[in-house]
């Protein structure tokens, strides 16, 4: 809001609207939406607020993103969830592990070089026609580890993964809240105990 405030663009309730950023934010379009769908919204906001040609909306949202990657300190854009570092270290010693994510390819890419980490085998959005709640991130995704979805625990912190993980007959365990419809729910990373 700030990069396109300060080019004269006068978004802020409209982008609070299309985002949800008012709303619970673990289900708001915010928090699933591709980066794809998050430019498509961000030139809506543009659109919805005055400017009428949708070719100059797009490249002011393909400015206002530049600015914001370049602006933003790595230690913020690759902050972990609390112990997700940890657990997947643990796991990665033991058993195939696998991240479906709504982010692109190059962010996550990224974040894990940043940790200094193994990277495990990533599914993104770009690499299936329909993402989450649809079960595609993680049928590939099992299928590149080679193990049945029946046999996967499913990690997540939005009601679309955990439908994820049943529409593909997996375990879901929500995280960071209380998901009615999860199996099982912890309140960080750190409270999920592997036993070897």
């Amino acid at each position: 809001m700030k990069v396109a405030c300060s080019k004269g663009l006068h978004i802020e309730e409209k982008a609070k609207e299309l985002f949800g950023i008012d709303k619970e934010l673990y289900d708001s379009p915010l928090a699933l939406c591709t980066m794809e769908e998050a430019q498509c919204l961000l030139s809506a906001s543009i659109y919805l607020s005055g400017i009428q040609d949708w070719s100059h909306c797009r490249v002011l949202t393909h400015e206002i993103i530049r600015e914001v990657d370049m602006s933003l300190p790595e230690e913020w854009l690759y902050k972990p969830s609390r112990g997700a570092q940890a657990l997947l270290n643990t796991l990665q010693q033991h058993i195939p592990v696998a991240v479906a994510t709504s982010d692109s390819r190059e962010h996550v890419k990224k974040m894990f070089s940043y940790w200094g980490m193994q990277m495990p085998v990533i599914v993104t959005a770009e690499d299936v026609e329909k993402g989450k709640p649809y079960p595609e991130m993680l049928l590939l995704a099992c299928s590149l580890m080679g193990v049945r979805c029946e046999f996967t625990v499913v990690f997540g912190d939005t009601q679309a993964d955990i439908e994820m993980a049943h529409s593909a007959n997996a375990y879901a365990v929500a995280v960071g809240r209380s998901i009615p419809q999860a199996d099982a729910c912890v309140r960080t990373l750190c409270d999920v105990v592997v036993e070897v």
